[in-house]
């Protein structure tokens, strides 16, 4: 478990670089993750330090450019077994044993944020974000009270001023993301950063609801 932190505390690090910008070029394209976008994604996954295995593509909103080369990613995967009865488990690749049976709703997290390298700056790291909030929040009508993150305290800000994001204290961190939440703060206090926890509001609704479906 350990050197899963220690992986965790590399993609944060990782992911923090690429979620910097300002606005979208219009050379850049945005749709649904694609079957033949797996391979593309995994093996980046793997070269970043980052989790390669199961990666559920229909969780994923993808930036390409004109030739339809994937260059960035991001996803919402669930926290535990689905709860509802139309959301369809299959579907959504969920696990048991990280329901909030204190919240008694499914949560879910937002995850995977990346954009290669040569593509950084120019707002699409924000662009994937907000589109796959609209996807899931607006489209298919989870709550963005139950959409959580883990990043660093250095672009807390970032989701704040940009998609109405709250920092959670550690008393209210769900239970799902309890001991990822203290064994990566382990882990990035030794280099020196630290790890935070964040929950979506009624505020990143109406954000989303601005933003095109992909």
């Amino acid at each position: 478990m350990p050197g899963n932190a220690f992986i965790l505390a590399l993609l944060l690090l990782t992911a923090a670089t690429s979620r910097v910008g300002g606005f979208s070029s219009t050379s850049i394209f945005y749709r649904q993750g694609q079957k033949s976008d797996e391979l593309k994604i995994a093996t980046a996954l793997a070269k970043e330090l980052m989790n390669p295995l199961g990666v559920k593509i229909e969780r994923f909103v993808v930036a390409t450019d004109t030739s339809n080369n994937v260059i960035g990613w991001a996803q919402i995967k669930p926290l535990g077994e689905l709860t509802s009865s139309r959301r369809d488990p299959s579907k959504f690749g969920s696990g048991r044993g990280s329901l909030d049976l204190d919240q008694n709703e499914q949560l879910w997290e937002l995850s995977s944020v990346y954009v290669e390298s040569s593509f950084r700056g120019q707002g699409i790291g924000s662009e994937l974000v907000k589109r796959i909030l609209r996807n899931r929040i607006v489209e298919d009508g989870y709550l963005p009270t139950s959409i959580y993150l883990l990043t660093l305290a250095t672009t807390v800000d970032w989701y704040r001023d940009n998609f109405a994001f709250e920092s959670v204290s550690s008393s209210d961190i769900p239970g799902p993301m309890a001991f990822e939440v203290t064994t990566g703060n382990f882990i990035t206090k030794l280099i020196g950063a630290q790890l935070c926890c964040m929950q979506g509001t009624q505020q990143t609704l109406d954000i989303c609801k601005s933003v095109p479906a992909s």
